[in-house]
């Protein structure tokens, strides 16, 4: 449900008050060194040995057999190859071991070195980790400083005045003077407007829109050439007076608040109601407005003021409040 008043923000205006201060990087984390793998220890001949005497072993038995099993050719044959492979394998073995034995110092020393190297490397890992610890602890003070709420909210202010700046010539270069017809209610409310605000009130300013030769013309404008917000501030009637016709009602002006609020307009509606009856208060919405955003502070835009609020109508509500002649109930 839309209720009176209704704010709207620009795009650009709701990121500067979101926005945060720069944050400092993030310390790197030190890398932990690699250490070398311990080289394997001295083999014996014990394997070696044993297929040597197991393949001699082997070929006696095979010297043995070549009575009994005379004209078995093949277990012969068996018999030979078992008793060579074996044999193979031993010398193989033996030669691999007696290799690996004579490279074992070459190969421990290395290691050695490479030890040595690791641990230099260890003992300034452990000094960079104390130092990393050192700079996480500063990190996280320097961070809730800058995150700090007045921190913070100095940056938010600056962020909005920096984009403010962009709005200083646009009146006196897109608006043109033109003669809006106005009610009573509009006139009162412009001299509450002028006695609260001063000379940051204008009316009668017109604004082009693309392919229209019609102008867009504000109710009033709000402007302080100090910080160059501008604040579209418009009453809304549900009905016209002399046709009954339904105006203002829900979704019926969202084009013209989109035109606004891409040129950095904050948009505020009032129910003409709430003008009529409490003027002083819409004065205040105004003003509630201009030193929050001005200060940096996020708009409350659902928060409660010191008026009722209005339930913005439909246009079937609208027709019926035509017909109950509403506006004459507080006009």
């Amino acid at each position: 449900m839309i209720s009176y008043p209704i704010i709207k923000i620009p795009r650009s205006i709701i990121d500067a008050l979101k926005s945060s201060p720069f944050l400092p990087n993030t310390p790197a984390i030190p890398i932990h060194p690699s250490g070398p793998a311990e080289p394997s220890k001295p083999q014996n001949y014990s394997f070696s040995g044993c297929m040597i005497v197991f393949s001699l072993i082997m070929g006696a038995i095979v010297v043995f057999a070549f009575d009994i099993f005379d004209g078995l050719w093949f277990i012969k044959i068996f018999g030979i190859l078992s008793a060579s492979f074996f044999l193979f394998i031993g010398i193989a073995n033996l030669s691999s071991v007696t290799e690996a034995n004579e490279n074992y110092p070459h190969v421990l020393s290395e290691y050695s070195q490479k030890k040595r190297i690791y641990e230099r490397e260890l003992s300034d890992y452990n000094e960079k980790m104390k130092k990393y610890q050192q700079e996480c602890e500063a990190h996280r003070l320097k961070v809730s400083q800058v995150l700090d709420s007045y921190q913070t909210i100095a940056h938010r202010k600056s962020a909005v005045l920096e984009r403010l700046k962009e709005n200083k010539n646009f009146l006196s270069e897109n608006s043109t003077s033109t003669i809006n017809k106005v009610g009573r209610t509009e006139e009162e409310f412009y001299y509450k407007l002028i006695n609260h605000f001063g000379n940051n009130i204008y009316i009668n300013l017109g604004f082009a829109v693309a392919k229209s030769e019609n102008l867009v013309v504000p109710d009033y404008i709000y402007f302080d050439p100090n910080s160059n917000l501008l604040i579209d501030i418009e009453i809304d009637e549900p009905y016209e007076i002399e046709s009954g016709k339904p105006i203002h009602y829900v979704g019926i002006d969202n084009w013209r608040d989109s035109y606004f609020l891409s040129r950095d307009f904050i948009v505020v509606r009032f129910a003409e109601e709430q003008v009529v009856k409490y003027p002083g208060n819409c004065c205040e919405v105004i003003q509630y407005l201009v030193e929050t955003i001005l200060s940096g502070k996020q708009v409350e835009i659902e928060r409660s003021f010191t008026m009722p609020s209005i339930k913005q109508w439909t246009e079937e509500e609208a027709h019926t409040m035509a017909y109950q002649k509403y506006r004459d109930h507080y006009t």
